[in-house]
């Protein structure tokens, strides 16, 4: 939370986008995504920010036009739209991703 709370007004942000919590077979994931979300839901009340959460199909689906793409497809996806190369880690494409699908559903 203090580490979100730093970077958040160090870096003046006005807005969070998060993955929302996806129930799938990984228990141990699943429940820290959801740990997770509600320090984010916490820490944008405090600051009296929004948090958009998007659906997973629905980035994936803005992403590759598949709403069951595999992490494989979406970083593919990343590097050819956005000229992303994760080197094997699918975060920084997710967060390109739904950085992009905030833009578009926002028309920012």
């Amino acid at each position: 939370h203090d580490k979100i709370v730093e970077y958040v007004k160090e870096h003046d942000i006005k807005v969070i986008a998060a993955e929302d919590v996806n129930v799938g077979t990984k228990f141990n994931a699943l429940r820290k995504l959801a740990q997770l979300q509600g320090v984010l839901y916490y820490t944008c009340a405090e600051l009296g920010i929004p948090l958009v959460v998007f659906n997973v199909t629905n980035i994936k689906k803005h992403a590759t036009g598949n709403g069951r793409a595999t992490k494989a497809e979406m970083m593919a996806a990343a590097a050819k739209r956005y000229h992303i190369d994760a080197e094997g880690d699918d975060n920084a494409g997710d967060a390109a991703h739904i950085f992009f699908y905030f833009c578009q559903r926002y028309q920012i």
